[in-house]
Formats: C-alpha cells, sequence, structure tokens
C-alpha cells in the first residue's frame, strides 16, 4: 500500500533524483496558492469587490488574511506575501520555500487554515480554478529549483548566462513531459474551466524570461540563490505529493537525457496566429481533462516515481 501513499510516493521521487544527482541534491518548492473567500448563503457570492493590492475598504479579508498568516506563522509556515488578488474576492498568501516533502505537507496544513478561519467569519474559503465565467482564475504556480547542500550551490546558476545547463535540461524535461503531467497538475474538470486564453493562465507549452504568457517562466533572481523556475498551469486541487513528483521526475528525466528546451518565447503568445506558433512549434496544454488523461496513459513518467524504469535496473 505503500506505493499507493502520495507521501511516500513523494519521498520515492526525491529518492530516485538523489541516486541519479547526488544525495547533497534538495529539490525546493514554493507554491503561489491562491483561495477565494465566499459568502455563505443560499447562492455563492463575492464577499468584496477588490482587486489586485487593494485596501480598505474595497478589500474586505485584509482582517482575514492576517489572522490566516498568524496561525501559519504559529505552526511554522512562514508567510513572505499576503495580499488580495485581481478579480473580487481572491487572495493570495505564500510562504517560505522549502524541501519539496516539507513544502507539500505545508500545503494541507495551508488549506486546513484558510478553511478553517474563513468559516469561523461565516464564509465559505475556495481553491476551486475558475469558479466563475469571464472572471480570472485560481492557480497554484510553483516555484522549484534543485540546490546542492553540500556544495552550498543553486545547481541553478552556473555565474555567466545565470541559467546553468541543469536548468536549461529541468526545463526541456518539464516541456516534453507537460501534456502526459497535466492530469495531476490540474486533476479536476474544472481545472480546465481556468486554462483558457485571455486570463493570464497558461495555454501553450513554453518557456520564457519575462513573458507570463508562457507556461513556464524564469523569474528575475536578486542573487544566485533565488535563480528558479516557476510553473505556471498547476492549480490548488491538485495532490500537492504528486504534483511535485512528477514535476520532478519529468525535469529529471530532461537532466538525466539532456533535452535542450526550445528557445525562449518573449513575444505575447496570445497574440500571435496560428501559423506562428506552429512554425515555432508551440504546441497547447490538454483542452480538458479527459484528453489529460489520455496523454497520461501515452507518457510512461507518471510510473517513474513509483518504480525504477527498465532502463535504470541493474
Amino acid at each position: 500500500l505503500s506505493t499507493l501513499d502520495p507521501r511516500q510516493i513523494l519521498k520515492n521521487a526525491i529518492k530516485r533524483m538523489k541516486d541519479k544527482l547526488g544525495s547533497s541534491v534538495e529539490y525546493y518548492v514554493s507554491p503561489e496558492i491562491e483561495f477565494w473567500l465566499f459568502k455563505n448563503g443560499e447562492t455563492i457570492s463575492f464577499h468584496d469587490h477588490g482587486g489586485y493590492f487593494s485596501t480598505p475598504p474595497e478589500d474586505l479579508g485584509y482582517k482575514i488574511r492576517l489572522e490566516i498568516a498568524s496561525a501559519l506563522k504559529s505552526i511554522g509556515i512562514f508567510p513572505e506575501k499576503i495580499h488580495h488578488e485581481v478579480p473580487p474576492s481572491k487572495h493570495e498568501i505564500d510562504f517560505k520555500y522549502s524541501d519539496a516533502l516539507k513544502t507539500a505537507d505545508n500545503t494541507i496544513l495551508y488549506k486546513y487554515t484558510v478553511r478553517s478561519i474563513a468559516s469561523k467569519y461565516g464564509l465559505i474559503a475556495s481553491f476551486m480554478p475558475k469558479p466563475f465565467y469571464g472572471e480570472y482564475g485560481a492557480g497554484m504556480h510553483t516555484h522549484q529549483s534543485l540546490y546542492d547542500s553540500s556544495k552550498k550551490h543553486n545547481l541553478f546558476y552556473d555565474g555567466e548566462n545565470e541559467l546553468s545547463d541543469i536548468a536549461l535540461y529541468y526545463i526541456g524535461g518539464l516541456i516534453k513531459h507537460t501534456k502526459g503531467i497535466t492530469a495531476v497538475t490540474n486533476p479536476s474538470v474544472n481545472s480546465y474551466k481556468r486554462l483558457v486564453p485571455g486570463w493570464e493562465a497558461p495555454v501553450y507549452i513554453a518557456w520564457a524570461r519575462l513573458n507570463r504568457s508562457a507556461l513556464i517562466r524564469v523569474p528575475m533572481a536578486t542573487e544566485p540563490s533565488k535563480v528558479r523556475l516557476e510553473y505556471r498551469a498547476t492549480d490548488s486541487t491538485c495532490n500537492p505529493y504528486l504534483a511535485f513528483a512528477v514535476m520532478l521526475m519529468a525535469a529529471l528525466d530532461g537532466i538525466l537525457n539532456k533535452y535542450d528546451p526550445p528557445e525562449p518565447v518573449e513575444r505575447d503568445i496570445y497574440k500571435m496566429s496560428e501559423e506562428e506558433r506552429i512554425e515555432k512549434g508551440i504546441e497547447t496544454l490538454p483542452p480538458n481533462l479527459d484528453e489529460a488523461l489520455k496523454e497520461m496513459k501515452k507518457d510512461n513518467i507518471c510510473l517513474l516515481y513509483t518504480s525504477p524504469s527498465p532502463r535504470d535496473r541493474g
């Protein structure tokens, strides 16, 4: 039964990574978990009508966010960014990165804490990706990097071009296997209501340094230790243990087989014509859960973290 336990699956994935890259290599993850606060009535309705970084009186959730942040800190989860998001009633509290297993544990505790405190105020906290048509959705952008603790070195940074070969192969692996892992990172029917053009959610399989219409973005880093990538498709209906595991295994396959990523795309992909996207080889994420499950069945990467692959045996 341990092979079916999501937490054990992530442990297996981390062990596999350490076996291949070295026992001192750590897989660091930091999710941006967005959530909604709705009034608890006969119909679901917005708690407020604030916007991005709104302040009171438009932002009615600020006291609740502060109480959530205080509760998280009391159990060892340290918030770093707290703010109202773009659409009405959507909020974000980001907490400090850690190794993937601890971050997955913290994600479960975070969601429990948010729901509990919202309930105290008579509200419903929801992590639904797209509750309303014509509004922005809620994602779980997942920042990730590899760090060699023995050398105290971020393996994504090479000192000259900023992104190391390992980082590029990591991106190459994610891009190669993205369709196959999407059913895990976006496991609900509603997940695919969010993954549509025009609402800042990724649709096209590409990477970039600045372009927020790409699936994978490399945020600007103020120091070598902060060089990382951001996988933008994931949403909070995922099981974090499984999502972190499949992203790591896709990336590890890229590192081991040296998959070069395509050229970064810094143009707004939503504004490209279909011909331009085809010319650049930009494919799309599965449009619905059924297609995502079919892609997962075609890609054995989702099996690699539960047992050794044939090429690794012996």
